[in-house]
């Protein structure tokens, strides 16, 4: 899933297609309106008993590359709408697994 989004914010940026522009703006907005449902008690659930499925540092990794791919070609609305998501996602895994947003042993 995140390499097909990866692949449409390129070719909507990059290459300037517009309909993957479209689908990268409605991606956006539905991630951003559906994402704190993952702070409902059963999801929240479900996520602890599973886990990520990736490493929290592959994540946000991600997300900051998409994030800044959107800034940088001047999708500033999608780009803030996507950070937000990005902030809500992570809030509501570390409170599913019991773990600091900011797990640093230099911030504490």
């Amino acid at each position: 899933m995140n390499g097909t989004f990866a692949a449409l914010v390129w070719a909507a940026t990059v290459q300037g297609v517009q309909g993957a522009g479209n689908i990268v703006v409605i991606s956006v907005w539905m991630l951003l309106l559906t994402t704190p449902l993952m702070f409902i008690a059963d999801l929240q659930a479900i996520l602890a008993s599973k886990g990520r499925s990736v490493p929290a540092w592959v994540d946000v990794a991600f997300d900051l590359a998409m994030v800044s791919a959107l800034l940088w070609h001047g999708w500033m609305v999608t780009g803030v709408a996507y950070l937000i998501h990005f902030l809500i996602a992570q809030a509501a895994w570390a409170h599913a697994l019991k773990k600091p947003v900011v797990d640093c042993p230099v911030i504490g």
